[in-house]
């Protein structure tokens, strides 16, 4: 009887084991919206807590996660938003992080969003019946 618990007990591990590993493995992606160029904004908060006051904002954007290629430095302390169209200069998928900085350095970034910029089409010029 021992025998078969041990085995038991030894499968449901590996089993719990598998299921931790797999999970660890499985990283959650950034949900990608769609935003209109011409209008959305990047927008994000910051607290002052025990590091240094913020001197700046870099604001970091590429074509795919990870890998920016697009810095926007705003120096304005004060500011929590910038215009999509500042730093995503043409319609595409966009990866963004924000970090604050001073002289002393770079604050840790924040977690990495991630949009498709477009633009709605122009209006229509004109509009007719025509008779049958």
């Amino acid at each position: 009887m021992h025998e078969h618990e041990n085995v038991f007990w030894v499968a449901i591990l590996v089993g719990i084991l598998i299921s931790c590993l797999l999970a660890a493995t499985v990283q959650a992606q950034p949900t990608t919206i769609s935003v209109d160029l011409a209008k959305a904004k990047l927008v994000w908060t910051w607290n002052q807590g025990p590091g240094g006051p913020v001197e700046k904002w870099q604001i970091r954007c590429g074509p795919t996660s990870t890998h920016y290629e697009i810095l926007v430095e705003l120096p304005v302390p004060a500011a929590r938003s910038i215009p999509i169209s500042q730093v995503a200069p043409t319609v595409g998928t966009y990866f963004c992080i924000v970090s604050a900085q001073n002289s002393f350095g770079a604050g840790g970034p924040s977690p990495e969003v991630s949009f498709q910029a477009g633009q709605v089409p122009s209006a229509v010029q004109t509009l007719t019946i025509e008779a049958q």
